[in-house]
């Protein structure tokens, strides 16, 4: 897979988000909501595949599922930190908030609600990125809203 269309001062295009789910009309999903929105986006079906895909290509936000087979979500997120600290990640699950996650994701969404929220979180932890704000969290960390 290719990584991201770069114009020609060497700068992506547009933010490039990095999805990744073993559940693959999830991945559809999230695909369609982001490039809608204007983003690039990359798809991986595990931890291991996303992973490799952070480290070959300029990723600017992370979008995961908690619950995959050989890593969880929180596994590939603190992996995720140790090469990219200010990396801004979103979980989703269809398990509820994830307890010991919020070390390690700046932002937890139910997929129940994953198609009114995404796009919202996406902006805002983009933002924050964008004016250095590294550690911020985005609204529905762990509310679940």
């Amino acid at each position: 897979m290719a990584c991201i269309d770069m114009d020609d001062r060497g700068k992506s295009c547009c933010p490039t988000v990095l999805c990744i789910d073993d559940n693959w009309e999830v991945l559809k999903l999230e695909k369609l909501i982001l490039e809608a929105a204007g983003y690039t986006v990359l798809l991986a079906s595990d931890g291991a595949d996303g992973i490799n895909l952070a480290k070959r290509c300029s990723i600017d936000l992370v979008v995961l599922d908690h619950e995959m087979p050989r890593m969880t979500g929180t596994e590939v997120a603190e992996h995720l930190r140790s090469i990219q600290p200010s990396l801004p990640i979103i979980m989703v699950s269809g398990l509820g908030f994830r307890e010991g996650s919020s070390r390690t994701v700046n932002c937890f969404i139910p997929k129940p609600k994953m198609v009114m929220s995404l796009v919202r979180e996406v902006n805002l932890l983009l933002d924050n990125k964008r004016r250095g704000d590294v550690n911020s969290r985005a609204g529905s960390s762990k509310s679940g809203d």
